[in-house]
């Protein structure tokens, strides 16, 4: 739950509470943007493990050919995807969310020598408590298997159409703690209880994590042209 609100509690501000148009969400899993704020929106993966929460419409399919006309969506969001894709896809998947998104496209992803320390140090942490039972998380595997993306090589190369902004988010070294303790069920618990009790709160405080040195970026996309 933690780790979830930290991921999408940007993306929520940037949107707001009560967002107007219609949202793709690429590489949504199961609950996607419906963690954080329980508006309707499309989802796009190539496999679910688990069913889609019901606010989602899921689409099986690859973000390398996005099922959907051109500008379908108002605003489109790859939320944490982009650094489990092998480099030679990442540019043709946000070429295919350029070529779908009407006004907006949101990507986050770990960044940067920050990012790859973070990741360094929560495998180590976890290969230490392996005695114990504690298993590495599979996503964090495939986190070393291609190296994080940079906005340099995967966006377009012709971009008069939208406006770039990139910006840092969390801490680099709070975010090990986070992920970390985030995945014990006790504190996930009481995580969920307490935003289920006081939500903005919760969301305020998760909002202070965003400090450097930063473990990802948001790259914010408008649409300027024609």
């Amino acid at each position: 739950m933690l780790d979830k609100l930290i991921r999408y509690g940007e993306v929520e501000r940037i949107l707001g509470p009560h967002p107007a148009g219609t949202i793709l969400e690429v590489g949504a899993g199961p609950q996607g943007l419906g963690a954080c704020l329980p508006h309707p929106f499309v989802g796009v993966d190539p496999w679910y493990p688990e069913p889609p929460i019901p606010q989602q419409k899921a689409v099986r399919a690859s973000g390398m050919a996005l099922p959907f006309r051109d500008r379908s969506f108002d605003i489109v969001l790859c939320i944490e995807v982009l650094e489990h894709l092998p480099e030679a896809w990442r540019a043709p998947v946000v070429q295919e969310m350029c070529r779908v998104a009407r006004r907006q496209i949101i990507i986050t992803h770990p960044a940067g020598k920050i990012g790859r320390i973070a990741d360094t140090l929560l495998s180590w942490q976890y290969d230490l408590l392996r005695p114990l039972g504690v298993r590495r998380p599979w996503w964090l595997d495939e986190h070393f298997q291609n190296p994080l993306p940079d906005p340099t090589q995967y966006l377009p190369g012709n971009l008069q159409h939208f406006k770039v902004r990139i910006q840092g988010q969390e801490n680099g070294m709070l975010h090990i703690g986070c992920v970390f303790f985030g995945n014990l069920k006790s504190v996930a618990r009481r995580v969920k209880n307490s935003y289920d009790r006081h939500p903005e709160f919760v969301k305020q405080m998760v909002h202070r994590l965003n400090f450097p040195p930063y473990y990802r970026i948001m790259c914010t996309l408008e649409r300027v042209g024609p």
